[in-house]
């Protein structure tokens, strides 16, 4: 078989041709609107191809196609050829087998609604006891991904699995695969892998978060550059060394959970039932201001969970309306106090308010959507959650309004070109 040369199907010439085309365009000539509109193509093309190439090895593992050509699998097979890692074949042979039993999905895929990582997401929640209610709600998910962003289409996912899976999420279950792996590397060195769940793992994640901004702040000061990755390992050496010298008892931990009311009495009520016959998960729902129960950045946990914190925590009352938007309060100060922000960040699920940004809710700031210069209040109604780098857009480019409505036209800015 010759894989150099032209290839016999016309619809794959006709590919290559143009993605020739494409290739020898001009970026450096085209106008901003010209390149927004190609990025968004080619996402989508990406999005298409990645479900075409998925289905093709699949059928193509099925065919005996490695067999034929005196190999094992397709992933070996395609990597001989093309030199990519099989790691990723592997993967897309799985999904494209996993999708032959979900034909919406699938159709979908083609379509290029659903992406690879909405592909990988489904098929890491699916499994023997949820399977029929994933064949179920395949046009669910369909819709979710044509509506909402990659953070909170997860979260939406979370909560599913949350509701349809209760014997796998149970914090039980949970604890016991909590895990931490210490392997001895050349050196002296050591390699961590922890694996926690979902409260234990916020607590850590915010405690390294913190401690990296606090060293990050120290570089700049000292000029020196380091990687994120880097900082975050000194973060958890320094809150590791400090805990070992404590000689009482460690502070609690600060992390936020959200919980509505109606979850809370509805989790109270079932502490009164027998084991077999408790449900904690029946009014969960992501799409409901009274059905949540998740960390605050809009990461699902079991009630059970929230329950045992509840002792232990400190409770703050916040009423939101149906549409998450939290009634008014005020305070006479310049900056945002911190309990506001964090009443934004359960409003907006710890999410930067630019529609498509995905810095972390550690990295946000409190901004004021009307300045302070014009007279702006420092009430929750005139609070925006924007990372660092869009705060200061802000001042250059459109207002959030337009940045962050789902209909908004290309080109409708143009910012200056360097």
């Amino acid at each position: 078989m010759d894989l150099g040369g032209s290839s016999p199907h016309n619809s794959l010439d006709e590919l290559h041709a143009s993605l020739d085309t494409l290739a020898s365009d001009h970026l450096s000539t085209m106008s901003v609107d010209g390149l927004a509109i190609r990025s968004i193509a080619l996402q989508t093309a990406r999005q298409r191809l990645d479900g075409i190439l998925a289905a093709t090895v699949a059928e193509a593992e099925s065919a005996g196609v490695p067999a034929h050509n005196r190999q094992r699998t397709m992933a070996q097979f395609i990597a001989a050829h093309t030199h990519c890692n099989p790691a990723d074949i592997r993967c897309d042979t799985r999904t494209g087998q996993w999708m032959r039993h979900l034909g919406h999905l699938e159709s979908a895929a083609l379509d290029g609604v659903l992406s690879r990582k909405h592909l990988h997401l489904l098929r890491s929640i699916d499994n023997i006891r949820v399977h029929y209610a994933l064949q179920r709600d395949q046009q669910l998910f369909i819709e979710l991904a044509r509506q909402l962003e990659w953070k909170s289409f997860k979260s939406a996912a979370d909560y599913w699995l949350l509701v349809n899976d209760p014997d796998g999420q149970q914090p039980k279950e949970q604890l016991v695969k909590n895990s931490c792996t210490i392997t001895p590397l050349a050196g002296g060195r050591r390699r961590i892998v922890l694996n926690l769940d979902a409260v234990s793992g916020a607590t850590v994640e915010d405690a390294i978060m913190n401690e990296a901004s606090l060293l990050l702040d120290q570089d700049n000061e000292d000029g020196r550059v380091r990687t994120v990755s880097q900082r975050r390992a000194e973060a958890f050496t320094n809150i590791c060394k400090r805990g070992a010298n404590r000689s009482e008892t460690t502070a609690k931990p600060l992390f936020h959970v959200v919980m509505s009311l109606k979850v809370l009495l509805h989790a109270l009520a079932q502490l009164a039932k027998d084991e077999a016959e408790q449900d904690f998960t029946s009014v969960l729902d992501p799409n409901d201001v009274d059905g949540r129960c998740e960390l605050i950045d809009g990461t699902p946990i079991h009630p059970k969970f929230a329950l045992v914190l509840l002792m232990q925590a400190r409770i703050r009352r916040q009423v939101l309306t149906a549409k998450s938007q939290t009634l008014n309060a005020s305070v006479e100060s310049r900056l945002f106090p911190t309990w506001m922000k964090y009443i934004k960040l359960v409003e907006t699920r710890g999410q930067c308010e630019t529609a498509g940004c995905d810095a972390l809710h550690n990295w946000l700031q409190g901004d004021h959507r009307k300045p302070r210069t014009k007279q702006g209040q420092t009430t929750l109604d005139n609070l925006n959650m924007l990372c660092a780098a869009d705060n200061k857009l802000k001042s250059d480019g459109p207002p959030l309004a337009e940045r962050t409505s789902p209909h908004r036209a290309i080109g409708s800015w143009e910012p200056q070109r360097p």
